[in-house]
């Protein structure tokens, strides 16, 4: 299934990481920084709300990110309250679309770890000073994908068509958002 899933996202996740390349370059500014984790707090509220019901129940819980996002945004100076939300989530109508919506996700977390690095190195930003987001789980992040992949494979074979469309659903609805906030390089 985890195979699967990373062929069929395969396309829009390299569309995301180039258009995010400067969060690992020189080009990294304190402002562009913040105005990355408000567009990323904007589109993870009303994700999470969507991925809800993967909140308890499961065997790998939905951890909510959006209340690091909120707290790294207030040590940037940014207010939570004034962040425009995402007005067009991604469409997840049932449990296999959010298992997809739930693999973005944590994948998400993976990548943040580098991510995580690149805004030390760049700007001198920690995660308990405006990057908590991108830490996340820290050492435990490997630990914690490895049970989200696990429980991703022990599901029925006969849904991995809409465990992929969940994902590429969640991939695209976020790449349209991050455009619209003018946070993606072309």
């Amino acid at each position: 299934m985890h195979e699967l899933l990373r062929r069929a996202t395969s396309a829009q996740h390299r569309t995301l990481d180039h258009g995010l390349r400067y969060v690992l370059s020189p080009e990294l500014s304190a402002a562009r920084y913040g105005r990355l984790l408000a567009a990323l707090y904007g589109y993870y509220i009303p994700l999470e709300d969507a991925l809800a019901p993967l909140h308890t129940g499961t065997a790998v819980a939905l951890k909510r990110r959006a209340p690091l996002l909120e707290r790294d945004l207030r040590e940037l100076g940014i207010e939570p309250a004034r962040v425009p939300l995402c007005d067009c989530p991604p469409l997840l109508a049932n449990g296999d679309h959010l298992a997809g919506g739930f693999y973005v996700v944590e994948g998400a977390c993976l990548g943040g770890q580098v991510i995580a690095r690149a805004v030390r190195r760049q700007l001198g930003v920690r995660p308990a000073h405006g990057a908590a987001f991108f830490s996340g789980d820290g050492a435990r992040t490997g630990e914690r994908w490895k049970a989200v992949v696990a429980w991703l494979e022990a599901r029925e074979r006969g849904a991995a068509h809409d465990i992929a469309e969940g994902a590429l659903r969640t991939f695209s609805a976020l790449a349209r958002w991050l455009a619209q906030r003018g946070v993606l390089d072309g």
